[in-house]
């Protein structure tokens, strides 16, 4: 029993070292404050933020369909993947502007919301990788994703629930009515970090069935702008979906 614990331990640090911490770590050290400063701020640098996101989206996108050979997809029909991504990316831009600047007084939360939405998005990200590297298990969809485990997941969901107990103490008071109940609070959180998931499975599969590994390599360890923001994108769509339709039916 002691020696199969002690051959397994070299081969998940073997899987740290591999997945590069270093570099992925010094990128997002970079990179998080200066999204964190904009989106504290608002206004005009927080637009031109997204809005330059909005165009590396488009860019990535592009370029992996422009980049596709005969045998995966078709000249002519890849005019339609570059409508889907236009598409895609203005969805991207136009949500997470809206979650940070509602236009209603009813859902002004000012950066809180979009705030929390993000440490739950990153918590689930954090918490699949690392879960799943060290406890493995069954693969969830290999095709798509070999890497992500049913561990994975459901480390995510429990992470995310405590990131989410720790925010609402800390960063974003005040964001959840006391009132509700703890449980329905806790679903919404559990529902926000399944959404994140599948759309990390979603860009894995675009990516997958256009034969690449990363959207790009803009940022060091990470890949592209895609490979990082998909479980947001998709959550942050989700959410502005839901507003939307409150502020149309008034509920």
């Amino acid at each position: 029993m002691v020696n199969s614990k002690n051959k397994k331990m070299p081969e998940v640090i073997k899987k740290f070292l591999k997945a590069d911490i270093l570099k992925r770590s010094l990128s997002a050290l970079i990179l998080l404050p200066l999204f964190l400063f904009a989106l504290y701020k608002g206004g005009l640098p927080y637009s031109i933020l997204i809005i330059v996101l909005g165009f590396i989206i488009i860019y990535e996108w592009f370029s992996i369909v422009y980049r596709a050979k005969s045998n995966i997809i078709k000249p002519k029909k890849k005019y339609k993947w570059y409508f889907f991504g236009i598409i895609y990316s203005l969805l991207t831009a136009i949500s997470i502007l809206f979650l940070r600047n509602q236009p209603s007084i009813k859902f002004a939360f000012d950066y809180k919301l979009l705030l929390w939405i993000c440490i739950i998005v990153w918590t689930t990200d954090i918490a699949a990788y690392f879960v799943g590297i060290t406890v493995e298990g069954p693969k969830i969809l290999p095709r798509v994703s070999p890497s992500k485990t049913w561990s994975g997941c459901f480390g995510a969901l429990v992470f995310s629930v405590l990131s989410h107990e720790v925010a609402i103490r800390t960063v974003v008071t005040e964001l959840f009515n006391p009132q509700i109940n703890i449980f329905v609070t806790w679903g919404v959180v559990i529902l926000t970090s399944l959404i994140s998931q599948i759309g990390d499975f979603a860009e894995s599969a675009f990516k997958r069935h256009f034969q690449v590994k990363n959207s790009s390599h803009i940022i060091p360890g990470h890949g592209g702008v895609m490979d990082r923001v998909d479980g947001l994108v998709m959550v942050c769509i989700m959410w502005f979906i839901v507003f939307v339709l409150s502020i149309i039916f008034n509920f």
